[in-house]
């Protein structure tokens, strides 16, 4: 087989290039990669953007909850049938590199306290949240989801819920601002006629925000 170098499709790029220096998806001009040394970042658009994502820990539980542990490393906490209760996050500041165009969606696990003991049941899920931006201005907001759990769900078998505002995502575009700061709280809402589940919900004690970067 013929050896065939670099320099014989094109000619060799030099040790240094002055930047900005971009490479695009040949297939999507509107996708590309851009390393800038004079602004100190790597930028993104398009296909190319990188998703991300950044876990919260709680600070407080709310309302009703019990303690539990699952597994050897994993803290969590129970809310029993007909009762409201859940956990707050630490509030976080939405990250630099996000791209604040783009949609972003929380995730949370759940699983059952006990292995279910009958099917076509449903869990009503809570997602509230406060947010500040730079400016001094507080909004909040909240979001009901009613999840279907799965047949002969079992204790062992977690679940990761986005909760979903109807479009698959939790927060659409621009729902968010450069330096904005942002905290959560989520909850089952048993004592909600949806909630149909006859049995302790185990919510772990995280919740994940997951985006899309802008940069690298």
């Amino acid at each position: 087989m013929p050896k065939t170098l670099t320099n014989d499709i094109a000619p060799v790029l030099p040790s240094s290039i002055d930047g900005p220096f971009q490479v695009v998806d040949p297939s999507d001009s509107s996708s590309w990669i851009k390393v800038d040394p004079a602004n100190a970042q790597i930028a993104s658009a398009g296909g190319a953007r990188a998703i991300r994502s950044l876990t919260m820990g709680y600070v407080r539980v709310y309302l009703n909850t019990g303690i539990a542990v699952r597994g050897k490393g994993l803290t969590a906490r129970t809310i029993n049938a007909g009762l409201d209760g859940g956990v707050y996050t630490a509030a976080t500041r939405i990250p630099n590199i996000m791209d604040l165009s783009a949609p972003a969606r929380v995730i949370i696990t759940i699983a059952p306290f006990a292995d279910a003991l009958m099917n076509g049941q449903t869990v009503r899920l809570r997602l509230g949240w406060t947010r500040v931006t730079p400016a001094g201005v507080e909004t909040e907001g909240e979001l009901d989801n009613d999840w279907n759990l799965p047949n002969d769900w079992k204790k062992t078998e977690p679940k990761h819920i986005t909760y979903d505002n109807g479009s698959g995502d939790t927060f659409a575009g621009g729902s968010f601002t450069a330096g904005d700061v942002v905290g959560f709280r989520f909850s089952r809402v048993g004592a909600a006629v949806e909630d149909t589940f006859i049995q302790p919900l185990t919510l772990f004690e995280h919740l994940t925000l997951e985006y899309t970067a802008r940069l690298f």
